[in-house]
């Protein structure tokens, strides 16, 4: 009974979060400049997605054509003892190499790693004798038997979508959009805008998955390959029926919970100035709504989180002149965190520091210049109270090569020697087994 109890608790979970999908989807989807293509609008001004372009950069091409280097830096001061680190990483033309370096008074710890000639290489500078090895043909053997047992199987994801779709758009439809005159205030002032609302019930989610699995039903080439694929799991015993039908009655319980999530916008000269997410969260018998709002408009951008009428959390970014903005962080009405932020997305300052509130002192300033989508920059500093302050850089950029390493002086990982066993131990890296490393490699080219 237990185990039933923690099963529908996850499907229910689960539920819940494909109904903001759902409602996502279903808002940025619009084709035609309707009340779906407002609510459509009012999310991308709001969360900022009309300044997200598509970039034409073919990236798999560019990392076989290219390598990478990536550099981090740090130095940290903690009541007058330093201790710095670097981090270089080389990446592309399927190759790589790696140099970490940590240093803390007379203590050194430097470790290289590389890809080379479908094996991987590594070593601690100066503390093991040589340079050892795992062939990655090793390390990927279990994941070649895994693809080799999905062979012959396939699945026509395209179909699915499209089954999805077609549920969404037979239990949301345009006229459950509610619209009517509202007053927003914002910042202070008063604006007269037209409110687009949209709400998702349980028994909105139920009708679309039990659409769902009827049409999947009905696709007997897709539910063939459906059997197929249990056949090679665990429950190829099991009747897809009978899990469908399961499914459903598991998930049939959200048809009592009303109201499952609700979408507002508030639009003003044609533009969402404010968006509102309130999410329903079951507990004990009772409905609690979690609310998230946006707020943007005439350089001032707000968002912040309320629980029954509560302000949690509040972030305010306020312009006061072109490309510089003022900015603070409050919890519960009281401010803690204020700072600046000077610049735009290809060059910027940023400055947060405590307020007396806080108590904790602490002060954080970053510089970035991104020149393009592999060549960036970033100093970070950072002071909290007297006893703690650093400095972080970061840098990329597109190289010619990656490091050169003779690594002749090399030996199987199985074949290292006692002393360097204990090298690893007291570097407390004895335990590390590189031949489970294939979920980190796999899909790496």
């Amino acid at each position: 009974m237990k185990k039933k109890k923690v099963w529908l608790a996850v499907l229910v979970i689960a539920v819940v979060i494909c109904a903001v999908g759902v409602l996502l989807w279903f808002l940025l989807s619009g084709s035609n400049k309707s009340s779906k293509d407002i609510l459509t609008d009012s999310i991308k001004h709001n969360f900022g997605l009309t300044k997200i372009t598509k970039s034409d950069t073919d990236y798999e091409k560019f990392i076989k054509e290219n390598i990478i280097n990536a550099t981090v830096s740090a130095k940290i001061n903690v009541d007058d003892e330093i201790a710095t680190g670097q981090l270089d990483f080389y990446g592309g033309k399927e190759q790589l190499y790696l140099l970490g370096e940590l240093k803390e008074g007379n203590e050194k710890f430097a470790l290289e790693g590389l890809l080379k000639e479908k094996r991987i290489y590594f070593t601690l500078k100066d503390k093991l004798s040589k340079y050892y090895y795992v062939d990655l043909d090793e390390i990927l053997k279990e994941v070649q038997t895994e693809l080799e047992n999905l062979e012959g199987l396939n699945i026509d994801f395209e179909k699915i979508t499209k089954y999805i779709e077609e549920s969404i758009e037979e239990v949301i439809t345009e006229d459950k959009i509610e619209v009517e005159s509202a007053t927003k205030t914002i910042n202070g002032k008063e604006y007269k805008t037209k409110k687009y609302s949209y709400t998702i019930t349980g028994l909105d989610v139920y009708n679309m998955a039990s659409s769902f699995i009827k049409k999947v039903k009905a696709d007997k080439e897709l539910y063939k390959q459906l059997v197929d694929v249990l056949e090679k799991t665990e429950y190829k015993n099991a009747n897809i029926d009978e899990m469908f039908d399961a499914v459903l009655d598991e998930i049939a319980v959200v048809k009592e919970y009303g109201k499952l999530l609700t979408y507002k916008a508030h639009i003003y000269n044609d533009v969402a100035i404010s968006s509102e997410i309130t999410v329903y969260i079951q507990e004990q018998n009772q409905s609690i709504p979690l609310l998230f709002v946006i707020n943007n408009i005439d350089g001032f951008y707000e968002a912040y989180l309320s629980v029954m009428g509560q302000r949690i959390i509040n972030f305010e970014a306020k312009e006061t002149s072109t490309d510089n903005y003022d900015l603070s962080v409050s919890a519960q009405g009281q401010k803690l965190v204020v700072g600046t932020f000077k610049g735009n997305e290809d060059k910027f300052s940023l400055e947060l520091r405590n307020t007396e509130a806080l108590g904790e002192e602490f002060k954080v300033t970053a510089d970035a210049e991104i020149k393009d989508e592999f060549t960036t920059k970033a100093n970070i500093k950072f002071e909290f109270a007297r006893e703690l302050d650093g400095e972080l850089t970061i840098e990329t950029k597109v190289v010619d090569s990656i490091p050169s390493v003779d690594v002749s002086n090399s030996a199987p990982y199985k074949e290292m020697t006692e002393e360097d066993k204990k090298v690893l131990e007291e570097f407390g890296l004895d335990d590390v087994n590189l031949e489970s490393s294939e979920d980190m490699l796999e899909g790496m080219f």
